[in-house]
Parts: structure tokens; C-alpha cells; sequence
């Protein structure tokens, strides 16, 4: 490292130098001094200007040796498509998708031509294209559909302001409507225009394959959807009406004020069927009382909102596994006729239900196949507690519940007896001369209400926990 330089000593040579120089020949030093100067900033420039470059060659060399660039672009390309996956369901997917490839020419050559990268949900709210600014362009909506072509895009629409006869389609809902013939899911909130309601009858929807409405005003709609090939879910909440291919569909939702049955009916291949159904004990009665089979269905969410009769117990379903009722109010014999119907379920929740002592036997004895059951405030506490209750030489209700979730207001001693009768030690099932009749819990979770309830009860079943039962306790 250079010695610092000491403006002392400088002046003090150069007074010995020109202790007998002229005025002439002191301008002449000082010429020549300002000269080297000029010479030396002029060579500082260029000795700047070759180390700017030479960094510049540094970075550029460092970036192509770096190991992002000898990924295959195959592999950069499956790279980005994971990196957008995390963000599919939300809206900062538009800008993940631009920002990707704005990092670099070379990432931006990838990016445009990955489809997958540019399927994330359109969002359309007011009319305006989200997460764009204001006065975002339809070029722009262009630019995304034509990246993401020829696949399917999710699209969903959202309009708050009631919209009359008149309303003509904005320019962004016509954009979308040129390219329906690859919409693979549409989700409608709010009032659109009844314009873009006929013209979605109109339009093909090839790729269609999910419909979902929410939160529609004004009058009933009738959107005939019957030329969509590939439709397999509905998500209705309100009063609109569809024409459509029901037997087609594998995933139904229904939130609505009649009797779902004539579409349930209809709904020949029906794997999954949520149905929230506020109707009163008058329409209900007016509809048939015979009985239809859903050979598929699996998993049913039922709640009845507004009376004490359903029409559920016309329902056969064979294959159904998963059952969750809320709001149950059904008598004994209509929850025998559903249960005899469907014989093999394996996993039951009841919620906010209002069932009889009388009822909730009727569930555990004909759902012998049950091994996951979730109960939440369930009035009748003790009436299921010895209905589980295990004792040696007696026939067991459901012998093979293993897991069991529940929501009450205080646990206490009945509970913890139900639980001990149905719980062996490893050791203790070894020495048992024959396996126990029910089978051992996997998982018991008690939610309680109470703080104190909570803190008493965890302590009654420390014992068990030791042993190692999967136990756990929680303030709801």
C-alpha cells in the first residue's frame, strides 16, 4: 500500500528547488506541473474506463458459468411452472408470471413459450381486469390469452352493481367471451348483464368443465349449459335455474330454497353432493316420495334449514362412505330408511343437530362399517357415550370405530370411562386369549368450551396418554 502523501514535505522540496528561479521560469513549472496533471487524469480515464469493462467481463463471466444457466430449459421451464403453482389461486399470479420473464432476454424467451405459466385464474371485478391497473388495456388481456393458448383458463366474474335489460357486455367480459370455448372454470358473483347471460347460451364452452354461482340479484336466471362436453362440477347459491347434461356431473353444490331431489335424481354419476336446503315442510311435501339411487355418490354434506322433514330418506347410495349432516332433525325411521340404503358408510359428522336419544342409536346400529365419527354439541351426550361404551359379552355398536372427534360443552368421567373401554395397551392385547370385539382407538380429539373443563379433563387422561394413546384436548 502507497505511503500517504505529505503536502509538507512537497512544499519544502519544491522551495529548495526554485529558491533561485525567476518569475518566468515559476510559470514554466507551474505549466509543466498542470501538464503531468492533464496527462495523468487523461490516463486515470482510461485505466477507469478498461476496469469498468473488465468488471462488466467479471459479472458476464460469472453469469454464464453460473449453474441457473446450464439448467436444460426443459427442466427451467418445469421450474417456473412450480413456482407459479404456489400461486394459482391467487391474484398476485399475474405479476409472478411477468415478473419471470422480465428477469433476462433469455428467461423471457422461456417464459412466452410455457402455456402452463399463463393459466392463472382471469379475474374480471367492476369490470375491471385484476390485479391491472385502471386503465389496463385489452392488449394486455390479449397478450395473457394468447401466452396461455391453447389451454384452459379459469376465469372469474364479479359485478356488484345491479345491471338492467339495457347494459351492453364492457369490452373486457367481450374479450373473455371470444375465447369461451376454453374457459375451464367460470364463477360468476353479483348481477351481470342478462346480455352476457344469453350470450353464455350462445357461446361454445368446450373446456367447460366447472360452474359456480354466487350471490346473483334480481330474478331467476335460465342458463341452458347443455352443449359442455366436458362439465363435471356445480356450485349454485341462490335462485338460479340450469339446463344442463346433470348426469355428467361427478361434483354438485347446492345452496337453495326447494326440493332438490327432481335434480339429484338426474345426477346419475354423482361422486361428491354438498346440499344446503332452506325449504318449509309445505314444498316439501308436494314433491313425489319415491325413490332414486346414486350408485357413485361417496361423500354427502347435508343440511335442511326451516323444518323437520327431509328428503333425504328417498335417497339410495350404495357406495356413500363419507355422511356430515348439520341441522339434523330427522325422526328415527327416516334416518333408518336413508341408513339401510346406504350401508357402507365409514365416516359420519353431525353438527348443530337437534336428533333424538331414540334417533342417535338408529345411526349407531345401522352404520356398522363406521370408524370416523364427529359429534359437536350434541345434546344427548350421554346417550351416545354408553351407546360406545364397550363391555365384555355384549354385541358392540360400530366394533369398528377408531377415530373419534368431539365438541362439547364440559367432558368428564363418562367420557373418560367410554374411552378406557375401547383403549389396550400393546401389551395387554398380547395377553388378551382373543382380540376385543371393537377395535382400539387411532385418534380421540374433545374440543370444550371451558378453560377449566379442558385443564381438569387432559388430567384425567394423562394415564392414558402415557400408555400411548393418541389423545389430544383443546379450547373450542
Amino acid at each position: 500500500m502507497a505511503a500517504p502523501i505529505s503536502a509538507r514535505q512537497i512544499f519544502l522540496e519544491e522551495t529548495a528547488r526554485t529558491r533561485r528561479s525567476s518569475k518566468k521560469e515559476m510559470k514554466e513549472f507551474i505549466k509543466e506541473s498542470e501538464s503531468k496533471i492533464t496527462s495523468l487524469d487523461s490516463q486515470i480515464a482510461a485505466l477507469v474506463e478498461r476496469r469498468e469493462r473488465e468488471r462488466s467481463v467479471l459479472a458476464s463471466l460469472q453469469c454464464i458459468s453460473a449453474p441457473i444457466r446450464t439448467v436444460p430449459v426443459e427442466l427451467l421451464a418445469e421450474i417456473f411452472t412450480l413456482i407459479m403453482r404456489e400461486e394459482a389461486q391467487h391474484l398476485s399470479h399475474f405479476k409472478q408470471a411477468f415478473w419471470l420473464s422480465h428477469v433476462c432476454a433469455h428467461w423471457r424467451e422461456v417464459a412466452n413459450t410455457i402455456p402452463r405459466l399463463w393459466i392463472g385464474p382471469i379475474v374480471v371485478a367492476n369490470p375491471r381486469i385484476l390485479p391491472m391497473a385502471e386503465d389496463a388495456s385489452i392488449d394486455v388481456m390479449q397478450n395473457w390469452l394468447s401466452r396461455s393458448a391453447p389451454l384452459s383458463v379459469p376465469v372469474l366474474i364479479t359485478i356488484r352493481r345491479r345491471q338492467d335489460e339495457t347494459s351492453d357486455i364492457p369490452l373486457v367480459l367481450e374479450e373473455l367471451l371470444r375465447i369461451s370455448h376454453r374457459w375451464g372454470s367460470l364463477h360468476i358473483r353479483g348481477s351481470p348483464p342478462p346480455a352476457l347471460l344469453r350470450r353464455l347460451v350462445e357461446q361454445g364452452k368446450d373446456s367447460l368443465e366447472g360452474l359456480f354461482l354466487s350471490n346473483l340479484d334480481g330474478p331467476p336466471y335460465i342458463l341452458s349449459l347443455n352443449t359442455t362436453p366436458r362439465h363435471r362440477q356445480v356450485s349454485i347459491l341462490g335462485t338460479t335455474l340450469l339446463e344442463m347434461p346433470w348426469a355428467q356431473l361427478t361434483d354438485l353444490t347446492l345452496n337453495i330454497s326447494d326440493d332438490p331431489s327432481s335434480i339429484l335424481a338426474q345426477c346419475t354419476h354423482l361422486i361428491t353432493a354438498s346440499l344446503v336446503v332452506h325449504a318449509v315442510l309445505t314444498v316439501l311435501t308436494q314433491r313425489s316420495t319415491s325413490t332414486f339411487t346414486l350408485y357413485h355418490l361417496r361423500s354427502l354434506f347435508l343440511c335442511h334449514v326451516g323444518s323437520s322433514e327431509f328428503f333425504m330418506h328417498r335417497l339410495c347410495a350404495p357406495a356413500l362412505e363419507n355422511l356430515h349432516v348439520g341441522q339434523a332433525k330427522w325422526t328415527e325411521a327416516r334416518f333408518a330408511a336413508f341408513l339401510l340404503r346406504s350401508p357402507n358408510i365409514t365416516q359420519l359428522e353431525i353438527s348443530r343437530s337437534h336428533l333424538t336419544p331414540d334417533a342417535l342409536r338408529v345411526i349407531l346400529t345401522y352404520t356398522p362399517s363406521l370408524t370416523h365419527l364427529s359429534l359437536t354439541d350434541h345434546p344427548h351426550l350421554e346417550t351416545l357415550l354408553n351407546a360406545l361404551r364397550y363391555e365384555e359379552g355384549t354385541i358392540p355398536l360400530v366394533p369398528h370405530l377408531h377415530n373419534l372427534v368431539l365438541r362439547c360443552s364440559s367432558p368428564g368421567q363418562d367420557l373418560r370411562t367410554t374411552i378406557a373401554s375401547r383403549w389396550w395397551t400393546d401389551t395387554e392385547l398380547v395377553s388378551l386369549s382373543s382380540p376385543p370385539a371393537v377395535a382400539r382407538w387411532t385418534s380421540v380429539q374433545v374440543k370444550s368450551w371451558s378453560h377449566g373443563a379442558v385443564e381438569r379433563f387432559a388430567k384425567t387422561m394423562a394415564d392414558m396418554v402415557h400408555q400411548g394413546l393418541n389423545f389430544s384436548i383443546s379450547f373450542a
